[in-house]
């Protein structure tokens, strides 16, 4: 097992997770929670080092999956912003995982079909509550699932508007292209996308949010237009039925 993730499965040792309340699990998917959470971690530090997370962003950071992981190797002078659309999910951050005061959360009331469809503002003109060049890192774990295209397009411009040059984003996606195209269209995935859309495909027309695949050459050409430069791409787990990752990985970084 390589040092890091050696190191990783100590701290996960150390550390007892509390469990989110039922009554707000339902919209996270399956799996085991906090596992896919330490997993989202390993994967980020296949490309960065922990001093490296100097201001980490989590957009969409649902049930605090990645926060608590990322709690055992932010550096104590570090700090870490996570906003989600769902008030409930942040209310349980702030009260339910016991963080110290490096970890802010807070609510963003912008529309999602899925997590939010009372919210005020919509998502394809939100701008993120910080000032421009103020991360190392934007992360957002199972977040561009569940967003539309404009959608999509704007939140990876204001992803590279808040990155320090330099800074690395990373993301998790459904990516539609030569190795999960046929599995895609057979409807051997989970979720099974049944709609065909302009660049991708839905799990539910009549509501996007619940699920959204991408055409890989849309999202290439979308990080391109933020300014994004693209690192890696690293298939999930998902289009294959191995165990792992379940969800593309998209790293890249600002110019």
């Amino acid at each position: 097992m390589p040092p890091m993730r050696q190191e990783l499965e100590e701290l996960k040792a150390r550390v007892e997770p509390p469990i989110p309340p039922s009554r707000l699990r339902g919209g996270i998917g399956p799996g085991d929670f906090w596992t896919e959470g330490w997993l989202s971690l390993d994967r980020l530090l296949e490309f960065t080092q922990s001093a490296e997370l100097r201001h980490v962003l989590d957009v969409g950071s649902g049930l605090g999956r990645f926060a608590l992981p990322l709690s055992t190797v932010l550096p104590e002078n570090a700090r870490y912003d996570g906003f989600d659309v769902a008030a409930a999910y942040v209310d349980w951050c702030k009260d339910g995982l016991g963080l110290d005061d490096r970890f802010r959360f807070r609510h963003a009331a912008v529309r999602n079909s899925q997590y939010n469809p009372e919210g005020k503002r919509s998502s394809r003109w939100f701008r993120f509550p910080f000032p421009r060049e103020t991360f190392s890192h934007t992360v957002a774990c199972s977040l561009y699932t569940h967003l539309t295209a404009p959608e999509t397009k704007r939140y990876l411009r204001e992803s590279a508007r808040v990155l320090a040059p330099g800074g690395l984003f990373f993301g998790t996606f459904f990516l539609v292209d030569d190795g999960s195209r046929a599995l895609l269209e057979s409807g051997d995935t989970y979720p099974v996308f049944r709609y065909s859309v302009r660049h991708g495909y839905l799990v539910d027309r009549d509501s996007p949010g619940d699920g959204v695949a991408f055409h890989r050459v849309w999202v290439e050409r979308q990080l391109a237009r933020a300014r994004l430069d693209l690192v890696s791409i690293v298939p999930g787990a998902w289009r294959t039925h191995a165990q792992g990752y379940y969800q593309d990985t998209v790293v890249a970084r600002k110019a």
